[in-house]
């Protein structure tokens, strides 16, 4: 990994995250496509959080992954928000371009994408159990694709 004076950052930002594989994956793409960038893992305090945003800008990063707790707290902090992020309520991607930072909410699309090609939901019934925030992000992707619609069930109990 080359790093110099053009070397960009991105991090993510949690509490806790040091145990994260995130920077690992993020680094050995950076290298297989050659972009001069570093992935950071930062751990901060729920009061640092605006202060850490504002690295991005700072920093001219090219911006950072949010991880729990800190996915919700971050949206007053941010200069756009997403309509799917603003649908669902949290962001776990912020975009620094130009010094405004823009948050989004990839992971409904990333578990859709997770899905064989063959996958269809057609006269099906799909049951997420625990109604928590990735629930939220699960549905409202797939709301978003038209024949996904009145498929869904969320449950919050716990099975016994």
């Amino acid at each position: 990994m080359k790093i110099d004076g053009y070397t960009r950052m991105a991090a993510v930002i949690a509490k806790p995250i040091r145990h994260s594989i995130s920077p690992f994956i993020h680094n050995r793409a950076y290298q297989l496509t050659a972009t001069n960038a570093v992935y950071l893992a930062w751990e901060v305090e729920e009061e640092q959080v605006e202060q850490s945003l504002q690295q991005l800008r700072v920093l001219d990063m090219l911006g950072a992954n949010i991880s729990m707790p800190y996915k919700k707290k971050v949206l007053p902090f941010l200069d756009q928000v997403d309509g799917s992020a603003q649908l669902i309520g949290s962001v776990n991607t912020i975009v620094q371009k130009d010094g405004r930072l823009t948050g989004y909410n990839t992971d409904g699309l990333g578990f859709l994408k997770s899905l064989p090609k063959t996958f269809s939901i057609k006269n099906k019934k799909l049951v997420l159990l625990g109604a928590g925030g990735c629930c939220d992000c699960y549905c409202c992707r797939g709301y978003s694709a038209r024949s996904w619609r009145d498929s869904f069930i969320c449950s919050s109990r716990k099975l016994r």
